[in-house]
């Protein structure tokens, strides 16, 4: 059985909200903390969600290759400066955010307004300069996703006048880990440790968390369960009693008519029609046992009682469930 035992270590590093933890799995058996190890890093890396800014609308700007009056940057430079800005989000629905600033004066994402459902981790970041006499009127598209977005393959028609950004939803900036052996009982399993730095939308244990749920719900599919059924190409709607009941014909080939101990005068009819398994027998309807041959209501019963005595089996209840 595998234990998790988890050191973890929160901190701040290079600024006030970069994040690093470290986390260790110990007890995997051989072979395990690789796939474990390989598996968590990919997701980490490039399938978390989290918030960000994915368009932007400046009163008076009509197009990306404009300028803004009275700001020193350029609009791609102030779009860059914008795409570094951290956001915590408590919702999964767009939002959108606002600034209205008058120069002269520096532009910091401290400034912005934002819904109560979202958070500015680096409330330093630093987007423009405003020169006097100006104003800088400001809406922001904010919403979630994973990976990296160019602003020409956002998927949602953006709102009139809003301009697309390219767009990084990747809240983990590095992933190492590393294998350990250890020996518990004289038995050998392997410890994985796992360091995650974070830019602060997510904390390293948020993280892992996030990354451990979506790899459950990636194999969940492949656990076999009621729901996932064979199919043909005759029926695409088999149901589960279907399934049950051509499972338990299978077993019932396997049976032979010479473990119902019938008689002599029985056993030769039924050979003599080709019926050498419970399976085949319980193909055949009352009336087709009738027509065998030398096979009369006193057999028949025989064969009847048998099937109940030794398998449990109504033979009447059986035709009623293969429709005969």
């Amino acid at each position: 059985m595998v234990v998790f035992h988890i050191d973890y270590t929160e901190f701040d590093v290079h600024d006030s909200y970069n994040q690093y933890g470290s986390f260790s799995i110990e007890f995997l058996e051989s072979g395990q903390a690789i796939t474990v190890g390989n598996t968590l890093r990919r997701v980490l890396l490039g399938d978390l969600e989290v918030s960000a800014i994915t368009a932007v609308r400046i009163e008076e700007l009509t197009h990306e290759f404009n300028s803004v009056i009275g700001l020193r940057e350029d609009f791609f430079d102030f779009s860059l400066n914008l795409k570094k800005v951290v956001l915590k989000s408590y919702t999964s629905e767009p939002q959108i955010g606002r600034l209205s600033v008058k120069g002269p004066t520096k532009i910091f994402a401290s400034q912005m307004d934002l819904p109560s459902d979202i958070e500015i981790v680096n409330p330093t970041q630093y987007l423009g300069t405003l020169s006097e006499n100006s104003s800088l009127n400001m809406e922001v598209q904010i919403r979630r996703g994973k990976g990296y977005l160019a602003n020409i393959k956002h998927e949602e028609k953006p709102i009139l006048g809003f301009i697309p950004i390219d767009t990084i939803f990747m809240p983990v900036h590095k992933v190492n880990y590393s294998i350990s052996d250890q020996l518990v009982d004289n038995k050998s399993y392997e410890r994985l440790t796992i360091e995650i730095w974070t830019n602060g939308s997510l904390s390293p244990l948020e993280a892992l968390n996030q990354a451990a749920g979506f790899i459950v719900d990636l194999f969940s599919p492949l656990c076999f369960n009621n729901k996932f059924l064979p199919k043909t190409e005759q029926n695409l709607d088999v149901s589960k009693d279907d399934i049950i009941q051509e499972n338990e014909h299978k077993q019932l080939d396997k049976i032979p008519i010479e473990d119902l101990a019938l008689s002599i005068r029985a056993y030769n009819c039924l050979k003599r029609a080709e019926i050498h398994s419970i399976g085949d027998l319980l193909e055949c309807s009352p009336e087709d046992l009738l027509q065998i041959r030398n096979f009369g209501k006193k057999s028949a019963k025989e064969v009847l009682d048998a099937l109940q005595d030794k398998f449990g089996l109504d033979f009447m209840k059986s035709k009623s469930k293969n429709g005969k």
